[in-house]
C-alpha cells in the first residue's frame, strides 16, 4: 500500500500543515510520471525502425521539397509545425478557456477593460501561486500554468492584432470605462 495511505493515521494536532491529498497527487504523479530516458530509447528506436524500412528519411524529405521531385511533394519547410506544441499542456489550456467560456462567454478575453495589465497581474498571480507550492487554482482545479499561458496568449494575441508598436498604457486608458464616462459627460 503507497505510504501516503498511512499518512491519514497522523495526528492533525501534530502535524497540522500537512496535506495529505497533495501528498498523495505528488506521490502519484512520481510513480506514473514518463520517464524521460525510456522515451528517447523508443523515439530513437521508431525513428531506426522507420528508416531502415526507408519510410523516415532526411534525404527523402530534401529530395521531396525539390520543384523538380515527381514523386509525392508537400512544400512545407518554412511552415509553421504545430505538432511541436505539447498536447498535454494545451489540452490543460484549453479547459482554462472552456471555463472562461462557460463562465464568462465564449472570446469574452477580447473585450476586457485595460487588458493587458489586467492579464499581465492574473498571470503574475498563477505564477506566483505556483511557486509558493499551489499546482491547481482552487476554483477551477486547473494547473496554474495553464491559466497564465491563457493570460499570455491573450495579451500575445492582442499584440498580434495591431500593426504598429502598442502604447498599452494608452490602449488601457481607451478602454477605460472611467474614461468613457468622462467623455460621455462632455458630449
Amino acid at each position: 500500500m503507497p505510504p501516503f495511505f498511512y499518512m491519514k493515521l497522523f495526528n492533525k494536532k501534530m502535524f497540522p500543515n500537512f496535506n495529505v491529498e497533495e501528498y498523495a497527487r505528488k506521490y502519484m504523479a512520481a510513480l506514473y510520471a514518463p520517464n524521460p530516458e525510456y522515451i528517447a530509447r523508443k523515439e530513437k528506436a521508431l525513428i531506426k525502425a522507420l528508416e531502415e524500412q526507408g519510410l523516415l528519411s532526411k534525404d527523402k524529405l530534401k529530395e521531396s521539397q525539390d520543384p523538380n521531385f515527381t514523386g509525392g511533394r508537400k512544400f512545407d519547410g518554412n511552415k509553421l509545425q504545430y505538432g511541436l506544441l505539447p498536447p498535454l499542456a494545451l489540452q490543460e489550456v484549453v479547459k482554462v478557456l472552456m471555463f472562461g467560456a462557460e463562465k464568462y462567454e465564449p472570446d469574452n478575453w477580447k473585450y476586457v477593460p485595460e487588458a493587458h495589465r489586467r492579464y499581465f497581474d492574473a498571470a503574475q498571480r498563477h505564477m506566483w501561486a505556483y511557486k509558493m507550492g499551489e499546482m491547481n487554482d482552487p476554483e477551477t482545479g486547473i494547473n496554474h500554468m495553464a491559466h497564465a499561458i491563457c493570460c499570455l496568449m491573450f495579451m500575445v494575441d492582442l499584440d498580434e492584432q495591431k500593426p504598429e508598436p502598442l502604447n498599452h498604457e494608452a490602449i488601457d486608458a481607451i478602454n477605460n470605462p472611467t474614461v468613457h464616462k468622462i467623455l460621455e459627460g462632455e458630449k
